[in-house]
């Protein structure tokens, strides 16, 4: 059987096939709870780089320190 936990193969090779199904449960598991976070994280990360100048956020609602561009000329 593969190792697919983190554990070196001559530690792995010692631990009891009864212990291995369930590191591998637990470890199947937890990749599963990654996966499920992490559109919700990327949705967080990509509200964070909203602003006043790429949404149609007011210029209020910038975060302190933000410098805005010089306004377009006009055409």
């Amino acid at each position: 059987m593969l190792n697919p936990a983190p554990i070196p193969d001559e530690v792995w090779d010692q631990v009891p096939p009864e212990a291995r199904v369930v590191i591998q449960q637990f470890i199947a598991m937890l990749e599963a709870q990654v996966r499920d976070h992490q559109a919700p994280i990327e949705d967080l990360e990509s509200r964070l780089k909203l602003n006043s100048t790429n949404s149609s956020k007011p210029p209020s609602s910038d975060p302190i320190g933000f410098k805005r561009g010089p306004p377009a000329p006009a055409g």
